[in-house]
């Protein structure tokens, strides 16, 4: 997934949004349009932690109904109840979990065997839809090791963010057609072939850490660390 989203990085470690729209060496040549930079700060100018705790809310999902079902931990991880069954983790990854045939793979009884493993609940709850909800802190320091300039800069920041969203989505597929014969190639109007009606509930969790680790020797030199 190259698109990153931007509540991952608390506002409070930022220092600059770059956007570049012409090839340079130093930066990836795989996209189009522009790309946009966001760099972190390196050495705070003092102290500071930050913390936040929003609450939203959408009006077409909020409250109103909501299906859901009991999986997924606090950080959106699969819970034991969603794992694969061991029969079926016991096989190479590399081997499809299919029957085999008269040259090898794997045993049709097995496959059967695996397949009636899985958990068979596909019921949902109904309930009423939470308020959304996120988290975010954000800490850092600047330590002057000595009088000659070195120094190391130390931020951390965390995100965590929970969104409910309902929508109700129809697809219908069509077929190309003539109303005057079936044989003419002259195809002028469409006629549906399928149709579907869908609700969809959404639950996404977005989890985020950053740590910057800066360390500067002398100045011009600089050693450092920068995880998401």
């Amino acid at each position: 997934k190259r698109v990153v989203p931007l509540d991952l990085f608390p506002a409070s470690l930022i220092k600059n949004i770059r956007i570049i729209k012409s090839f340079v060496p130093e930066e990836s040549g795989e996209f189009s349009g522009g790309l946009v930079k966001i760099e972190t700060k390196d050495y705070p100018d003092q102290f500071f932690m930050n913390v936040g705790v929003g609450i939203g809310m959408n009006a077409n999902t909020t409250r109103n109904k909501w299906l859901t079902f009991n999986g997924g931990d606090f950080f959106g991880r699969p819970t034991a109840s969603q794992e694969l069954p061991s029969i079926v983790k016991s096989v190479p990854d590399v081997l499809p979990f299919e029957p085999g045939n008269r040259f090898g793979g794997i045993p049709s009884q097995l496959v059967g065997i695996g397949a009636a493993t899985f958990p068979s609940n596909w019921s949902s709850e109904e309930t009423k839809a939470p308020y959304d909800r996120n988290f975010n802190f954000s800490t850092g320091n600047t330590f002057k090791l000595t009088e000659t300039g070195q120094r190391l800069g130390i931020i951390f920041g965390t995100t965590h963010s929970v969104d409910y969203r309902f929508r109700r989505q129809k697809d219908v597929r069509y077929i190309p057609g003539n109303p005057i014969a079936t044989t003419f190639t002259d195809l002028t109007t469409i006629s549906p072939l399928q149709s579907q009606n869908a609700d969809i509930y959404v639950e996404e969790r977005l989890f985020g850490n950053n740590l910057n680790l800066n360390y500067e020797p002398m100045t011009g030199q600089q050693f450092f660390l920068k995880t998401f």
